[in-house]
C-alpha cells in the first residue's frame, strides 16, 4: 500500500473486485447492509469508510475472509 493509498481505498477496491467476480450489485450490497443504495455505493467507491462491523458483515456476505478485503494483494 503506497503512502497515498488509504486502507479505505484498498478495502473499497477489493470490495468492488470481489463483487464483480460474484456478479453482485450495489443494490445487493445495500440489501446486505440494510442501507440505501447510495450509501452502499459510497462504501464501494471509498467515499465513505466502512466500520469494522460493516467490514465483517460484507466479508460474511461475500463469503471471504475479512483480510481479503483489507489486503492490497487481494485486488
Amino acid at each position: 500500500m503506497s503512502s497515498k493509498e488509504t486502507l479505505t481505498a484498498v478495502a473499497a477496491g477489493n470490495l468492488r473486485a470481489e463483487m464483480a467476480r460474484q456478479r453482485k450489485t450495489s443494490a445487493d450490497l445495500a440489501d446486505a447492509l440494510n442501507c440505501s443504495q447510495s450509501s452502499a455505493s459510497r462504501r464501494m467507491t471509498g467515499e465513505t469508510g466502512m466500520d469494522l462491523d460493516e467490514l465483517a458483515a460484507i466479508a460474511n456476505w461475500l463469503q471471504v475472509n475479512t483480510n481479503a478485503l483489507l489486503s492490497k494483494a487481494a485486488a
